[in-house]
């Protein structure tokens, strides 16, 4: 686990057997990208890590999880900061939030 504090933010990161890779679109504000499965395992759209509920149902309070990538689609629940992923850090701009981790254990939730 890698943790890193910058203000009031916790930074934090936990993936149990997640291999990812970042994919990368153009927003009007900044560069956003999808965290993607390397392997589309049983998807061919792939898999991405994404909040869950869709549009006003978005539920910014439950863990991530892992859902089919929404390409062409509404997808701002599925959207990081690109520049803060260079970084180590995981930001989801759409809804001013940081990814963190709930327990500093193997199998945490996101």
């Amino acid at each position: 686990m890698q943790r890193r504090s910058a203000g009031n933010f916790r930074y934090g990161l936990c993936f149990a057997a997640f291999a990812a890779v970042a994919v990368f679109f153009a927003s009007a504000n900044a560069e956003q990208v999808f965290v993607k499965a390397v392997a589309p395992l049983d998807e061919p759209r792939g898999l991405c890590l994404d909040i869950p509920g869709h549009r006003s149902r978005v539920n910014i309070d439950a863990p991530l999880v892992v859902h089919t990538c929404k390409w062409g689609l509404w997808n701002f629940d599925e959207r990081f900061d690109g520049d803060a992923l260079a970084k180590g850090e995981l930001r989801m701009p759409e809804y001013g939030l940081c990814v963190g981790v709930r327990a500093p254990a193997e199998g945490c939730l996101l």
